[in-house]
């Protein structure tokens, strides 16, 4: 149980730069200690702490800090003595195992997103949660809910898997940065320009391109943060203002393309046009014969 990372289950969900296999390094799934105590209160509800301590073996400070981790999440409650898992606490046990049909998100079974058939041709109607950070899966998963329309107005498939995607992606590099954090508390503009520089300019084909990708992305992780400050303030910097992410990161788009112009590739003609000679015959709408290219002449009044 000490490492719950799992790999991209299907090509289609591998994003670019990615790698299919081993997605993600240094993720760190739920701490084993904490895992083992999940499963304590998952098998025997209203356990004290003291029959946690005896359960477990492990020094009480140990079982404290595990415990105080677990309910900030979201994940245990007390009513003062005794302890009980809740629902977030069983959902994240079973995503840490692997082993929840959280894991594959089908839009096709929700009411409030609208599949159509361009979009499950192109595998928009999938999410995949092993492309999060396990530590981050839970959060995420709440989040992709909150972007679903209703019965009457529902939303396209491709608008949920498109933000869900780029919201891993950066949670991804955030986890690499900080392998031990199960939560954003490190997340700040530096963070974000750090990632943005990350991005390989070279992939764009214009400044305006890289910027649209840069934007993009960011715009999903500043409403991801915002769902989190109104539901989960605790997982986030006190002094975070979301909207201050996409302004640095595009503030780093444009420092790296003034360091590094974006140069753009015209590939070269072969063989090389050679000079077009024509001749003119005729002033309607100023049209040129091409040498050696038989053009039909109109006969008529104001024609050559």
């Amino acid at each position: 149980m000490d490492d719950f990372r799992v790999a991209a289950a299907r090509v289609d969900d591998a994003d670019v730069g990615v790698p299919a296999a081993d997605a993600w390094h240094g993720a760190r799934a739920l701490p084993r200690a904490d895992v083992q105590l999940l499963l304590q209160l998952a098998t025997a509800e209203g356990l004290t702490t003291a029959m946690l301590h005896a359960n477990t073996g492990r020094p009480l400070q140990g079982v404290l800090s595990s415990l105080h981790n677990l309910r900030r999440q979201g994940y245990i409650d007390s009513d003062g003595s005794r302890w009980s898992i809740r629902q977030a606490g069983r959902t994240a046990l079973e995503l840490a195992h692997g082993e929840s049909a959280h894991l594959e998100l089908d839009l096709r079974t929700i009411p409030g997103v609208r599949v159509t058939a361009y979009d499950a041709g192109k595998g928009y109607h999938r999410i995949d949660l092993r492309r999060c950070p396990v530590p981050f899966r839970h959060l995420a998963f709440k989040w992709i809910e909150s972007l679903y329309g209703t019965s009457d107005k529902p939303v396209r498939s491709s608008t949920v898997k498109t933000a869900a995607t780029w919201v891993f992606i950066v949670l991804r590099f955030y986890a690499d940065r900080y392998p031990s954090d199960d939560d954003l508390r490190h997340l700040d503009a530096d963070v974000v320009r750090k990632w943005v520089a990350a991005v390989l300019p070279q992939r764009q084909p214009t400044r305006d391109a890289y910027l649209d990708h840069v934007g993009r992305r960011l715009a999903a992780l500043v409403q991801f943060c915002e769902w989190i400050q109104m539901h989960h303030p605790s997982f986030l910097p006190p002094a975070l203002l979301p909207a201050t992410l996409r302004r640095a990161g595009l503030a780093e788009v444009e420092t790296v393309c003034e360091a590094n112009p974006i140069q753009v590739q015209t590939p070269a003609l072969d063989p090389r046009n050679g000079v077009v000679e024509g001749q003119r015959y005729g002033n309607k709408g100023g049209i040129y014969a091409l040498a050696g290219v038989s053009t039909p002449q109109t006969t008529g009044r104001g024609y050559g």
